[in-house]
């Protein structure tokens, strides 16, 4: 466990998109404890029939026991890296408390978002307002917003990051879990260190959102650090359900 908490200490640092990184410390501390990853098909399939076209972010509002379980694959590989399922604990006004749990961890840890999904707080990062990746209210293809945000560690800015998404069109998306008609939107993310702005990354985050799973159903991250591709992995939905 403390490898694990180490290992997330320095991705955080080499890495833009902290959001992600989060999932994959669960993999890593999944994969502490099991050698092997259970690969096999999701109990509960859903089809397409079943998910209407996205013509707006019209998602129907979350509930306690929400849930969604997805595998991470690396982009140049294909190996599978990992496992986990986000459930919901808890909602207000404002948030939804999330449990992420990795396959193999004894022990889930607790995220919290705002209700279009930007990522608000972790174990180890706060992020002010927000991380910025989530979906906006009303989306429509050709949309463009930015915004900035920090990543607050240990009661100080670590990290300041600039952000820019753009709709890119609404297209059927296939997983393990069914086929979704899903909003395309790309998110760019530069980040700089607040105390050292040499110390700097960017990611290219491609999100395929389904309005009636009200969460995405596939997600690819592409992050260059010097110059070197540091991470370039794909998550998709292979299960979920909704209250």
């Amino acid at each position: 466990m403390t490898s694990a908490i180490s290992l997330l200490g320095v991705l955080i640092v080499r890495h833009a998109n902290v959001a992600f990184l989060i999932a994959m410390f669960f993999v890593y501390q999944a994969a502490a404890q099991t050698t092997s990853v259970d690969n096999k098909s999701s109990e509960s399939k859903h089809t397409s029939a079943e998910v209407p076209a996205p013509s707006s972010t019209d998602m129907s509002p979350v509930a306690v026991g929400d849930h969604w379980t997805y595998e991470i694959r690396d982009n140049v590989t294909g190996n599978l890296k990992g496992q986990y399922t986000q459930t919901v604990t808890d909602t207000s006004s404002t948030d939804v408390s999330v449990s992420v749990l990795a396959l193999g961890a004894s022990l889930p840890s607790y995220i919290v978002f705002d209700h279009l999904w930007n990522l608000k707080t972790t174990p180890l990062v706060k992020f002010v307002p927000n991380d910025g990746t989530g979906v906006k209210e009303a989306m429509k293809v050709g949309d463009t917003w930015s915004v900035r945000t920090s990543d607050i560690r240990a009661s100080r800015t670590a990290w300041k990051r600039t952000e820019k998404s753009k709709v890119i069109g609404e297209e059927p998306v296939s997983t393990q879990a069914g086929t979704f008609n899903a909003i395309k939107y790309e998110t760019t993310i530069d980040i700089r260190g607040a105390i050292d702005p040499t110390k700097k990354g960017s990611t290219v985050l491609t999100t395929w959102f389904s309005p009636s799973v009200n969460h995405w159903v596939k997600r690819a991250e592409k992050t260059v650090t010097d110059k070197h591709v540091v991470n370039n992995t794909t998550i998709e939905l292979v299960d979920y359900g909704r209250q």
